[in-house]
């Protein structure tokens, strides 16, 4: 006698293979998703670290840490360049080609430039400089495309711009300095000599997520705002507790380390939907304009909010942007030494505030 083979599978077989097929999808794929953002954080830890380097041999050579932009806030005021604190470092970062193509003596943007379109830099700037792209940051930022213009795709990474909110007094305490026409304290440079808090201490760089670059309104409320609250810098126009009231700015202006109340960062934590606030945040690799290219303050806690006061006529401006990523739990923070550490987002708002100062006598450890 012949025996039968059976051929195939029943249909119960089928979904046990399928099921079992999926449980192990299942557990995987958490495993991998972990594996692909320790190596995206990898990458970004070593961005920041040739930054940190970059921006160390830079002091070397000159003896100063490169300016960040120029305010020139009284007239007569010559057009302003703008050239961003980052910009000055391509030389030490493998870009020595890109920033010989730069023309540091016209604007760093399409506006500076008497809103022409495109502006004389636009060939050197328009790709991305890969180094100061955060993996995790999925979002590319907007390229203004209705203007023809790109950006080379924003950046990820801001220098310190001090402790306060802004500037406290309009004097910056961080290593990102701005050349004034007006006021020879705002602009006083910057070096390793001016750090006595010590470079072990000190930021150099650390990292925001980028703004989606784009303002899309339902009954004028961004949608991706609500949806995305970091990517952000909120707007307030007076109904949040953000304004430079006499108490607020005695109490030390967001300086939670020396007045012990960071009534900034919990006013910026209240904001609500009410407005939809900034949606270029590090948009711009070569600006140094608060909030677009550069104007991280550790007046604000990790992967909180970042607040803008909405009024010209207040202090804080649109530069006062808090740290934040993509990493889960925390942010990469380079020090003025070179070394790169993660910030806990869950850190003491004093210790964070801290590494703000360089020469405050404050410790982050």
């Amino acid at each position: 006698m012949f025996r039968r083979h059976r051929v195939g599978f029943t249909l119960i077989e089928l979904l046990v293979v399928i099921a079992i097929i999926g449980v192990l999808i299942a557990l995987l794929l958490p495993a991998v998703q972990q594996a692909r953002e320790a190596a995206r954080r990898a990458q970004c830890v070593n961005n920041l670290k040739q930054m940190a380097l970059a921006l160390a041999n830079y002091a070397d050579t000159f003896g100063l840490y490169p300016p960040d932009g120029e305010r020139n806030d009284r007239p007569p005021a010559p057009p302003i360049k703008q050239w961003s604190f980052n910009s000055y470092l391509l030389p030490y970062m493998d870009e020595t080609a890109r920033y010989n193509a730069l023309n540091f003596d016209r604007g760093s943007q399409w506006w500076n430039e008497g809103w022409v379109i495109p502006d004389p830099n636009f060939t050197a700037r328009a790709a991305p400089v890969k180094s100061m792209l955060c993996p995790s940051d999925h979002n590319p930022g907007g390229s203004e495309t209705h203007l023809r213009v790109n950006h080379g795709r924003g950046v990820s990474y801001s220098p310190n711009n001090g402790q306060y909110v802004f500037f406290r007094g309009w004097y910056p305490n961080g290593i990102a300095y701005q050349p004034s026409n007006w006021d020879p304290k705002v602009g006083t440079p910057i070096g390793p000599n001016s750090v006595t808090d010590g470079l072990s201490q000190t930021a150099a760089f650390t990292e925001w997520v980028k703004g989606p670059g784009i303002d899309d309104r339902v009954n004028g409320i961004s949608q991706r705002a609500l949806a995305d609250p970091v990517a952000w810098i909120w707007n307030d126009p007076g109904g949040s507790g953000l304004a430079d009231t006499a108490a607020n700015h005695n109490s030390g202006f967001g300086d939670c380390v020396t007045s012990g109340d960071c009534w900034f960062d919990r006013a910026c934590n209240a904001v609500t939907k009410h407005d939809n606030g900034q949606a270029w945040k590090g948009e711009y690799w070569t600006l140094a304009q608060g909030g677009k290219g550069s104007g991280i303050t550790f007046s604000l806690r990790p992967n909180g909010k970042s607040c803008n006061r909405g009024n010209g006529a207040e202090i804080t401006s649109e530069s006062t942007a808090a740290a934040s990523s993509r990493h889960p739990g925390g942010v990469n923070l380079a020090l003025l030494d070179g070394s790169v550490q993660f910030v806990s987002e869950s850190v003491d708002l004093k210790v964070w505030s801290a590494y703000g100062s360089i020469a405050g006598s404050e410790t982050s450890k």
